[in-house]
């Protein structure tokens, strides 16, 4: 076997293993905050019914509302609609294909991007934006797409409150 083969064929096999997978497994993040933001008096939020379309599934769009409320609530922040320190903003989920291209191979990753931003509710500036960035099937069943949201807000909430 040609060299130039089996490096093409690991690269499909690295690609298939990767996408094949029934769980997210390569999940990135990253997060930015207003530095003079005191995270120490920030304990209430809002969080509006997440918009139609914004997810893929009305129960994607569930699982997200209810894994977002107990991580936040982990960190001893409570739901308060009458006075919020914060506003829970979720953007439409972007869904992309990632292209590579390794040792003479095209290689086609599959990506969903969830947002977040939290803004105190009379300003119009974020004190805390994250991102996660998950490698999947856009079509995955719902229990792959519900185990995917989980391991994005794990990442989202990482770093947050920061400095804590």
């Amino acid at each position: 076997m040609k060299a130039s083969h089996l490096i093409h064929s690991t690269a499909v096999v690295l690609a298939a293993c990767v996408l094949g997978c029934s769980t997210p497994s390569l999940v990135q993040g990253r997060y930015s905050y207003d530095r003079t933001t005191d995270f120490s008096e920030v304990k209430s939020f809002v969080f509006p019914e997440v918009e139609e379309g914004v997810f893929s599934t009305p129960e994607s769009a569930a699982h997200f509302r209810t894994t977002l409320l107990r991580a936040l609530s982990a960190k001893g922040l409570t739901e308060n609609p009458e006075d919020p320190d914060f506003i829970i903003l979720v953007p439409p989920v972007e869904t992309y294909v990632e292209e590579y291209v390794w040792a003479g191979a095209n290689i086609q990753l599959p990506m969903a991007m969830l947002r977040v931003s939290f803004r105190p509710p009379t300003e119009s500036k974020n004190i805390y934006e994250a991102a996660a960035h998950v490698y999947g099937e856009v079509d995955w069943p719902q229990e792959d797409k519900n185990a995917a949201i989980e391991e994005a807000v794990k990442t989202i909430l990482a770093n947050f409150p920061p400095g804590t």
